[in-house]
């Protein structure tokens, strides 16, 4: 039998097991979630180059493409056409999400199509979100500052599941990696208190949609991981309140183990919801399938 110091350091040592297991988690889903955007960018690129039809295979958009077409965006004067090229050359190279972002009110013109009413509109401006918000911490910070504030008021509607699941990937992949101010406009506004955003979260977590459901999470775990420890600080805070959380994570969970990158996610949320208890069962899942 343990002596009373022993089950003591016995504690401390599970305790600073279970610490440095979730620290390990943090480090390989940071290294992950880089390798994931790349992944994304070189998936979105391929994907629209087939799509977009009559645009030639090995077309590339140039610098001087876009600053014409964010021009014409500004103005209205977009044809639909090309606002759908527009998502296709952003993901093709940062220097045209740079071009993009320097001509003067250039994020004005997707603003003004993510709140309007026409949603063909509505979905090419938030390709065009989705594809920046997949560039560097500068493109992610300036996107965040614009557009969270329009992202917070179409998810409150869940009136358009596509647009809803464009938005919470836009609000994740900006919040990843921008910088701790763009994150406080979601987790400290004073305009949105905690209990309203925890309303929204357990709103989106309980979505009959499974995507919207997997995004939220995926969400959820980029702020829980973001590199600013306040801002996992502040939704370390909230997890408490988000009963929604755990269904979550059994509705989807089998479809986490098909994605390595959403697959740590999940490892790594079902340690926050039930510190590691669902982590020691499922460690060895992660490395039977990986």
């Amino acid at each position: 039998m343990l002596t009373t110091n022993e089950e003591i350091d016995e504690a401390g040592k599970l305790q600073s097991n279970d610490s440095n297991t979730v620290e390990n988690l943090r480090v390989e889903l940071r290294e992950a979630t880089l390798t994931k955007r790349r992944q994304n960018r070189t998936s979105a690129w391929d994907k629209n180059r087939k799509n977009l039809g009559e645009c030639p295979e090995n077309e590339l958009f140039t610098v001087e493409y876009v600053n014409e077409r964010v021009k014409f965006l500004k103005k209205k004067r977009i044809s639909l056409k090309d606002y759908r090229y527009l998502p296709n050359a952003l993901i093709q190279s940062e220097e045209n999400i740079y071009a993009f972002l320097k001509v003067d009110q250039s994020l004005s013109g997707l603003i003004r199509d993510l709140s309007g009413n026409n949603p063909i509109f509505q979905l090419y401006a938030a390709n065009c979100c989705c594809n920046i918000a997949l560039g560097n911490t500068k493109a992610c910070t300036v996107l965040g500052k614009a557009v969270i504030p329009y992202l917070l008021i179409e998810l409150e509607s869940l009136n358009y599941i596509l647009l809803i699941t464009a938005s919470i990937r836009i609000l994740a992949n900006t919040l990843s990696n921008s910088c701790k101010d763009e994150a406080d406009i979601l987790l400290r506004n004073s305009k949105y208190s905690d209990e309203d955003l925890c309303l929204l979260l357990n709103k989106l977590l309980s979505h009959q949609y499974m995507h919207i459901r997997r995004e939220t999470l995926w969400l959820i775990g980029n702020l829980y991981n973001h590199r600013s420890s306040s801002v996992a600080k502040n939704i370390r805070n909230l997890v408490a309140f988000l009963p929604a959380l755990n269904q979550a994570f059994l509705s989807i969970g089998t479809n986490f183990l098909d994605n390595s990158v959403e697959e740590y996610w999940f490892l790594f949320l079902s340690s926050i919801h039930g510190t590691l208890t669902m982590l020691k069962y499922i460690c060895p899942i992660r490395f039977a399938v990986g």
